[in-house]
């Protein structure tokens, strides 16, 4: 869902379909594309299912999703703001390590996008605020002057650009097993997995107390 569609209470329209959209995208490319996040379960559980609640006493989305539009890149963890660049998730091309995934080349231009977008939204919001207006309110998508979305077709052109561009080379074997633990549970712990290499999985048996077994498949 996008996080207006988990934060707001008011109008949604294209965009948060389309912001909808590239989170399934990146939630199955988590899984199941080579990448430099080292603890899957966590990351999922972080970007996908945290909440909180907001000044406003309800339930909002969680901070990783909202950095993620933002600033235009995917966190791996709060320390987005060091100069690690392991904090920022990044898929890797297996066949050919000079070059870029595709995937991950749609996903940043994509985000960007939502950067620009995003960036309206939360000053019309803060501008309406400063009037005395609901600060809660989300920028209504119908009325206001929203970058890049007022259809599908500058998503459907990135779609294009990555799909249908002979110069765009798809590794033909990045498919690994999938990176999620087995024992992937948000609701109970927001720690499942121990570091592995990108294709492989070490998960910590997700059971009470202190127990280090480890299971590997």
């Amino acid at each position: 869902m996008s996080v207006l569609s988990l934060s707001a209470h008011g109008p949604l329209g294209i965009p948060d379909d389309l912001e909808s959209f590239l989170h399934v995208i990146l939630w199955y490319a988590v899984r199941y594309l080579p990448h430099n996040c080292k603890y899957v379960g966590t990351f999922m559980a972080t970007f996908f299912d945290e909440s909180h609640y907001g000044a406003n006493g309800k339930l909002a989305c969680g901070p990783l999703k909202m950095m993620a539009v933002r600033d235009g890149i995917v966190p791996l963890g709060m320390s987005i703001f060091s100069s690690d660049p392991d904090s920022i998730l990044q898929f890797t091309n297996n066949e050919n390590p000079e070059l870029s995934h595709p995937i991950d080349t749609f996903i940043t231009n994509t985000l960007a996008l939502f950067k620009d977008y995003y960036a309206v939204r939360f000053k019309f919001r803060a501008s309406k605020s400063r009037d005395g207006g609901a600060s809660s309110s989300p920028m209504d998508p119908e009325s206001a002057d929203i970058p890049h979305f007022k259809d599908h077709s500058a998503m459907e052109n990135l779609f294009k650009s990555v799909l249908f561009d002979d110069s765009v080379s798809w590794p033909v074997h990045d498919k690994t097993p999938d990176q999620r633990p087995p024992n992937y549970d948000p609701a109970r712990t927001r720690t499942y997995d121990v570091p592995s290499e990108p294709g492989t999985l070490d998960v910590e048996a997700d059971q009470p107390g202190p127990s280090t077994k480890r299971q590997k498949t």
